[in-house]
């Protein structure tokens, strides 16, 4: 066992009656392993299988394994493709030819018309039309007519190089869409790719598609970065590394892009803000560009103009406000922060509580700490122990019947979920340490004693308001959002205000407010 030796499986198959699946034999193979060990032992074990001459691996790809005949004579059996297969006969065939690459001559001439059928099938998936439509173009399935017809055709539908995983199928299409319609499209989802050698592809082919025009159709692109945030930020980012390349847009041209996709917090595309706010950032590509070319008075007063009528998260404002003190353009961050407590102010005071409720979010530095790191332990649990846990649970067989494949896959969606949650949150987030409390006035960071006025003998009541999520640092804690404190919110020591409370609706004065943060003393 220990020395993965194949006569495990040749004993195996031998009681099983010489032929059996994966699943027929995990059982009894099982029951003589370590706990826990099935899938590291097959992975290992199934390397070893490859030359035993006891074996006929023929249709491993399929999970059958069988005992070789006495006559050696048998030919590697092809695989059944049902024209109804699509994904599934794809990935027969890519299992087929990981096992078998020398037969692909063979299956091209056996699959050349199911092949083509399934990329010209409008039923399908784009991106598995996409797969069979490489196996069709390779295999001559279809005429180069036809099959840049069904090119075009998946462009439209949202095709990108990048949705395919193999660089052999990514630079196959791109050469085949060399004349296409939709070629100029195309080329561009290349340079949109998280792969920097599609990128490149992408940037190479359009230089030479477009000429002169390139340039332009670059800053155009800027221009409507809202409508392709992904691809307006590959370009920033080539950019701003590379200035003095020919076409590249003028620094002003780069900065304004990024404000304005940060604005819409990347239009909702994940990973973008992040990539640009990068740049922005002390070691920061673009930051070093603008701090070696000074803006001109027309880019300043848009950036100005932009940061103080600011309508996206405060969370993605803040390293903005950073990025232009460290430029030189202090009098925009002053100004910006002097309009916002102001208007915190406004909102603390009672005088737009729905606005408060709907647009923002407050809570303390602590608490907005707290989520953070689990928003992140959810991100990098989402890149790396989730997909692992997949793995390992698909490697065990039939998913059909794969309870631990489920349960990974669970995890995953609850883990996702969780996690969009937390950003939409933290997005919203004002912190309370930021905003200037008005201790005369019952409000956010504030502690407020009330007494009865018409119940005499009733307990005075004792509230510390803070924000969202804050009630974990203390007792006695009430979300700026309890219902019962509406009728409190912006109203001085003194003032009187009807609660409901568990007794009924109830007359309380205002004894005393006092400003307290988290942290301080009682």
């Amino acid at each position: 066992i220990r020395t993965r030796d194949p006569q495990i499986v040749v004993s195996a198959l031998r009681d099983l009656g010489g032929t059996a699946t994966q699943a027929q034999m995990k059982p009894r193979i099982e029951a003589v392993l370590p706990p826990g060990e099935w899938s590291a032992w097959w992975k290992e074990t199934k390397e070893n299988l490859k030359n035993d001459p006891r074996l006929d691996l023929s249709e491993a790809y399929q999970q059958l394994f069988k005992l070789a005949s006495e006559e050696k004579s048998r030919e590697v059996s092809l695989p059944e493709l049902s024209p109804r297969a699509g994904e599934a006969g794809l990935g027969l065939i890519r299992r087929f030819l990981r096992e078998h690459p020398e037969q692909e001559s063979r299956l091209a001439s056996h699959a050349a018309k199911v092949i083509a059928r399934w990329a010209e099938d409008p039923k399908l998936d784009t991106t598995v039309r996409a797969q069979a439509l490489h196996h069709a173009v390779s295999w001559n399935a279809l005429p180069s007519d036809a099959a840049r017809d069904v090119l075009d055709t998946l462009i439209v539908e949202g095709l990108s190089p990048g949705d395919l995983t193999l660089s052999q199928q990514q630079d196959a299409l791109i050469d085949l869409a060399k004349g296409a319609r939709q070629e100029e499209t195309f080329l561009w989802r290349a340079i949109e790719s998280r792969l920097p050698r599609l990128r490149e592809s992408g940037r190479s082919r359009l230089r030479a598609l477009l000429g002169p025009a390139f340039g332009k159709a670059v800053s155009n692109q800027l221009q409507r970065a809202a409508e392709s945030p992904a691809l307006a930020a590959r370009l920033i980012e080539h950019y701003a590394s590379n200035p003095g390349e020919e076409g590249a847009p003028p620094p002003p041209a780069l900065l304004m892009s990024t404000l304005r996709l940060l604005e819409r917090d990347g239009a909702g595309v994940p990973g973008v803000s992040e990539r640009l706010l990068e740049l922005l950032g002390p070691e920061g590509a673009l930051r070093r560009l603008v701090l070696e070319r000074p803006l001109d008075p027309e880019t300043a007063e848009s950036l100005e103009r932009t940061v103080l009528h600011w309508r996206g998260s405060e969370r993605r404002l803040q390293p903005v406000l950073e990025f232009l003190r460290s430029a030189g353009h202090t009098q925009v961050a002053e100004a910006h922060e002097a309009r916002r407590s102001a208007t915190a102010q406004t909102l603390l005071e009672g005088k737009s509580i729905e606005d408060l409720e709907t647009r923002h979010t407050i809570m303390s530095r602590p608490t907005y700490e707290r989520l953070e790191a689990e928003f992140k332990k959810l991100k990098l649990d989402l890149k790396t122990v989730i997909p692992a846990a997949i793995e390992k649970a698909r490697q065990l067989g039939d998913l059909r019947e794969n309870a631990e494949y489920e349960a990974a896959k669970q995890r995953q969606a609850n883990a996702a979920a969780r996690a969009q949650e937390l950003m939409n949150l933290l997005d919203r987030t004002r912190l309370l340490e930021t905003i200037e409390v008005d201790a005369t006035r019952v409000g956010v960071g504030t502690e407020v004693r009330l007494e009865p006025v018409d119940s005499p003998g009733a307990p005075a009541l004792e509230y510390w308001i803070l924000g969202e999520g804050d009630h974990a640092l203390g007792p006695g804690i009430l979300s700026y959002r309890a219902p019962i404190l509406k009728p409190l919110l912006g109203k001085p020591e003194g003032a009187q205000a009807v609660l409901e409370v568990p007794e009924g609706a109830r007359a309380y004065r205002i004894a005393s407010i006092r400003k307290r943060l988290p942290g301080e003393a009682a």
